[in-house]
Parts: structure tokens; C-alpha cells; sequence
């Protein structure tokens, strides 16, 4: 089972400089501190590049960090492993790469708005509270195939369905929504305007009973950054 730690969102933040959570609540000083990381980072990046001194290192261990975030912060070992089963697969590795991960159960959940975080995601599996195809599923790296039947346990939905609601009222959900995932401080020098939701196309999703299928293999995904994938390759490209 591929370990998982849980780093703090404001850690993640410093590192990436940029928020995957756009919806989570955070307060005027995070933000200006997030802020003022965003252009330190921009300042630091210009400054390298001119000097021509930012090693492929530092590329790669951002590219990584990156990764690792978006997926939870799962074991480096785990990603080496994924990528060269991706290599012998027909296609080009990166896409590969990637589709093959979204077809963990925990991301499909995740993706399709079940949870609000992939943490919340593995907890629902861990406890026994998902069944894909009538099946009861306890491993949150279980791969999902075209055609399967993904959907959470009767006695689970009403608290589910609740956790839903409460979260698409909260109000760092709705300023969410209205302000489409930009962040700005008071002087509105940063303006990170990224996508906040949008609808898998790869999930058939039934909301009213809390069930899925899933379709097909994605090719073409969204995520909240953009990916450094010439990096990404050299990264988990091991041995």
C-alpha cells in the first residue's frame, strides 16, 4: 500500500505558490501571505533565469512537489512505479501517466465531488463505505475500469448527501464560485484566477442516488496548475 502523509495546506501553498483549494476557507493574512510567496517566487524565478543558476534540480523537485500534491502526497516510489507501467503502454507516457492515476477510486470520488478532499475520500474507502459493482472496496488505489458501477453504501448517502449540501452553502464556497477561483489581496497585484469546479466527462454522475459509472480513460484532464510535464518525466523516469 503506497504511504501517504498529510503536510499543512499553508506548507503546500508555500511550496507550489498557488492554491489548489480555492474553495477552502482562508484568512486575510494567509492570503496575504500567499500573496507576497506568489511574487517573491515570480522575483526569484526572473532573478535565476537571468543569472542562468536554476539547476534542473530545483525544476524537477518543484515539478514533484506539485505532483505529489495533487494527488494526495503519496509515497515517490508509488509514482516511479505507475510511471514505468505508463512507458510499456501504447501513447505517450506522460498522458498515460496521469490517466492511469485518475482511475484510483479515491480521485474518482474526489473528481466527482463526492468529498471535498482526497483525505476525506480515503477515509469513505477505508471504512467501508464504498462498493464498486455491488463489491464492497476497502483499498484506496483500487483501479476502476470502463464500465464500473461506483456508488456509496444506503445507510452512508443521507450523511453524505448532508456533508454535500453543508459544503456547497458554505461561504468560502459560494465566493468561490462568484469570484471563479481568483484569489486578490487589497491592492489586487495578484489575480490567480483558475477554474473551480467543472464536470468530469469521463463520469456518468447520479447526485440524487450518489452513484457513478465510469466511462472511459481520461486523455484530457484539468488541473489547477499547470504541469511541468518535461520535468515531471525526468522525475519518475527512475531506473
Amino acid at each position: 500500500m503506497a504511504k501517504i502523509s498529510s503536510p499543512s495546506r499553508m506548507k503546500i501553498l508555500r511550496k507550489i505558490g498557488v492554491s489548489l483549494w480555492p474553495w477552502r476557507h482562508m484568512t486575510f493574512k494567509q492570503l496575504e501571505k500567499l500573496d507576497k510567496i506568489v511574487q517573491k517566487q515570480s522575483k526569484q524565478t526572473i532573478l535565476l533565469e537571468r543569472k542562468k543558476k536554476r539547476t534542473q534540480f530545483a525544476y524537477q523537485l518543484q515539478a514533484k512537489q506539485v505532483v505529489k500534491a495533487l494527488y494526495g502526497h503519496l509515497n515517490t516510489s508509488y509514482f516511479i512505479s505507475f510511471y514505468k507501467k505508463s512507458m510499456k503502454m501504447i501513447g505517450k507516457s506522460n498522458i498515460n501517466f496521469f490517466s492511469q492515476l485518475e482511475r484510483r477510486l479515491d480521485c474518482i470520488i474526489y473528481r466527482a465531488n463526492f468529498v471535498t478532499s482526497l483525505q476525506e475520500a480515503r477515509q469513505l474507502i477505508s471504512h467501508q463505505k464504498i462498493s464498486v459493482n455491488n463489491i464492497l472496496i476497502n483499498k484506496s488505489g483500487y483501479l476502476v475500469k470502463p464500465g464500473d458501477i461506483i456508488s456509496i453504501l444506503s445507510n452512508e448517502k443521507e450523511i453524505q448527501a448532508k456533508s454535500i449540501t453543508n459544503f456547497l452553502n458554505r461561504p468560502a464556497t459560494l465566493k468561490a464560485l462568484n469570484d471563479k477561483g481568483s484569489l486578490q489581496n487589497k491592492k489586487n497585484r495578484t489575480n490567480l484566477s483558475k477554474k473551480v469546479f467543472y464536470k468530469p466527462v469521463h463520469l456518468e454522475i447520479n447526485y440524487y442516488t450518489l452513484t457513478l459509472v465510469y466511462l472511459y480513460t481520461p486523455q484530457q484532464l484539468y488541473y489547477p496548475v499547470q504541469l511541468p510535464l518535461q520535468h515531471i518525466a525526468r522525475v519518475f523516469n527512475k531506473g
